[in-house]
């Protein structure tokens, strides 16, 4: 009885003396922010950029003939073999133009771990691969060229490709995971926030932030010069025309009806052009409509698809190698 209990005695004291195991606490990483794919393009430095929801022109039969010769399967096949990217299965494409690079924000990618692993393979030298978490992977290097080229890797599918730089792919990369909070996004670029909201939503928008100097300022009859920025849109109507509308945002006042008007003669000059004849401008199926508030002037055309696409693609054609790689 007596060993019995100086052994319970004798327990209690050598569990407490006994080496407790150490427990690791992870913290799980917030989820990534990559909604919409035009939030990971930054503002600094913007000269333009695209944005492009490809499935509601997939879907469209309107559409469908003319872009199926305009980028036939086989050679989007040839580019998902290269890159593990399908173009046809992105929801959501943004293109932004930097000074000697371009961005590539592409939503939809099936499987983003594959398609840095090919474009690892593609980089000759000065290979770089930062991995901060496991989902949000950068890759740096050169081609056999020379030209820099970065990939941003961000899970479940997102794929961010620069082609000329890296700066602002490396942008792109901090901001999916929230380091960049302070930096305005693309859409935030000075004189873009008005006109993003008088555009609203359309399958292919594009935006380009002022102020215009240089070779632009003359452009449109003289209005890029006091133009704070600009944007255009494309939509399919339901009687399934495409409609198109260019906006010029800036400071117009008294100036607007005027300004609105010089914008109908460049269109003008635009669809009387060899391309515009080309592509069926210069057949619109209305009447342009030029309208004009205070803060922006405007012009809205609807034209056939078929002689649009039809004629892009004659116009296009010869590059269209050169766009796929």
């Amino acid at each position: 009885m007596l060993t019995a209990l100086a052994a319970s005695a004798w327990l209690p004291a050598c569990a407490a003396s006994a080496p407790q195991p150490v427990v690791q606490v992870v913290t799980p990483h917030p989820p990534l922010l990559l909604e919409p794919a035009e939030h990971l393009a930054p503002a600094a430095g913007l000269e333009w950029i695209v944005i492009v929801e490809p499935q509601p022109l997939l879907a469209s039969r309107a559409l469908q003939p003319e872009l199926a010769r305009l980028f036939p399967d086989f050679r989007l096949d040839l580019l998902e073999r290269s890159t593990a990217i399908d173009l046809r299965k992105l929801r959501r494409v943004a293109i932004a133009s930097y000074p000697g690079s371009t961005l590539f924000v592409l939503a939809g990618v099936r499987d983003p771990a594959e398609a840095e692993r090919r474009f690892r393979a593609r980089l000759m030298r000065d290979l770089t691969r930062t991995e901060h978490r496991d989902d949000a992977v950068l890759v740096t290097g050169r081609l056999a060229s020379g030209e820099p080229r970065a990939l941003v890797s961000l899970a479940p599918d997102v794929v961010v490709i620069e082609s000329g730089g890296t700066r602002y792919a490396k942008a792109a990369w901090l901001r999916a995971m929230g380091k960049l909070e302070r930096s305005p996004s693309a859409l935030r670029a000075p004189g873009l926030p008005g006109l993003v909201e008088r555009v609203g939503s359309a399958p292919m928008r594009g935006f380009a932030p002022g102020p215009f100097v240089g070779e632009w300022e003359h452009g449109l009859h003289d209005l890029l010069g006091s133009a704070s920025a600009a944007a255009a849109a494309v939509r399919i109507t339901p009687v399934d025309s495409l409609q198109g509308s260019f906006a010029l945002g800036g400071e117009w006042g008294a100036r607007a009806e005027e300004a609105s008007g010089r914008l109908a003669t460049s269109w003008g000059d635009l669809a009387n052009s060899g391309f515009g004849r080309l592509t069926g401008l210069d057949r619109p199926l209305r009447d342009p409509l030029p309208t004009h508030a205070p803060d922006a002037v405007s012009v809205t055309v609807e034209v056939d698809p078929h002689r649009f696409l039809d004629g892009l693609r004659a116009a296009v054609s010869a590059r269209i190698d050169e766009i796929m790689q």
